[in-house]
């Protein structure tokens, strides 16, 4: 969930363009970790996993970026080239302020878990906070092909 471009410098090494330095941390972060973005656009990411030696390619179907009244950035992506053409799965990722996603989380399903979840995930992000770095939250969420049209 971001809005970081690639570009490559004169050697052909991959160079992040983000709109600040938290999001190309993010990127690059998550580069060194094995997952290295390849490719983004305002239509298309393709993310190289190192681990597996698989390239994964996603449509990106809608964006809400970042905004102080919203304290928030969503992303709507699809797979590309997934077995059932008829019903690929969505997949709606966000980050944001912890106050603003902790009301997002669903705690439906397995209340108890989700709650002491939710606690450890405060205890830390309070430990990061009087640490002096900054936090965001990331959240997760799969949808039906269904539910985007609806939603669209």
């Amino acid at each position: 969930c971001h809005s970081v471009l690639v570009d490559f410098d004169e050697s052909g090494e991959i160079r992040y363009n983000a709109e600040g330095p938290d999001e190309e941390a993010l990127v690059s972060g998550i580069s060194r970790l094995g997952y290295r973005l390849e490719q983004s656009g305002n239509s298309e990411m393709v993310v190289f996993n190192e681990h597996s030696q698989e390239r994964y390619s996603y449509d990106v179907l809608a964006l809400n970026p970042f905004n102080s009244t919203r304290k928030r950035m969503s992303v709507l992506v699809s797979k590309k080239n997934l077995n059932n053409a008829d019903e690929p799965e969505c997949i709606l990722l966000m980050k944001g302020a912890d106050n603003v996603m902790f009301e997002r989380m669903d705690v439906k399903t397995n209340p108890a878990q989700q709650l002491q979840e939710k606690e450890i995930m405060e205890r830390q992000l309070l430990r990061y906070a009087c640490a002096g770095l900054r936090t965001l939250v990331m959240g997760k969420r799969k949808l039906s092909r269904t539910e985007f049209l609806n939603w669209k």
